[in-house]
């Protein structure tokens, strides 16, 4: 279980119905309440807009930062910008839950949401699939140099020229049909 962040916490049940904004910075310390993240330095800026209304409150993220990354290419650390933007609404119910990833049920004996496993969620959903280096201006990865060329020396260079005499059978039989 994630430990409740009482900074990131909005407290619903007094506001009036209309728009009500919030600012959070996410720093160093909050990757380290979450076990196994891979992200452990970041500074990122999050404005949120809760839109309250009778039936429902929908959430409005902006995220703005950078945070340290591990390269998947040659295993450094490189600081990496992200950017993010999505909407959560919360419905309420009997008990607090999660109908799909953009619809919460809140209990209707809570009075406060903590956004925090969210916030850490939309970090980890702006980061790119395969992270590595940026290039620099020619075109050139700015990895790790000494990284790149052992890499280079264990990858496989298969010769094209060269053919397996096994697969000419099996050519001519297709090329026959």
């Amino acid at each position: 279980m994630v430990k409740r962040h009482s900074q990131y916490v909005i407290g619903y049940k007094g506001l009036s119905n209309d728009l009500h904004q919030f600012d959070f910075k996410v720093g160093d310390k909050f990757f380290e309440d979450f076990e196994n993240s891979e992200i452990q330095k970041g500074d990122i800026d999050v404005h949120v807009i809760l839109n309250k209304k009778t039936l429902i409150l929908e959430f409005e993220f902006d995220l703005h930062g950078k945070v340290l990354l591990t390269c998947d290419r040659c295993l450094d650390e490189f600081e990496m910008d992200i950017e993010y933007h999505t909407v959560l609404y919360a419905k309420f119910g009997e008990e607090n839950r999660e109908e799909t990833d953009e619809l919460l049920i809140l209990s209707l004996q809570e009075s406060d949401i903590d956004l925090s496993q969210y916030i850490y969620e939309y970090i980890h959903l702006s980061l790119p699939y395969k992270r590595v280096h940026p290039l620099d201006k020619k075109g050139n990865p700015i990895c790790n140099k000494e990284m790149l060329k052992r890499l280079e020396g264990l990858s496989i260079n298969e010769d094209k020229s060269r053919n397996d005499p096994r697969w000419d059978d099996l050519k001519r039989i297709f090329n026959n049909n």
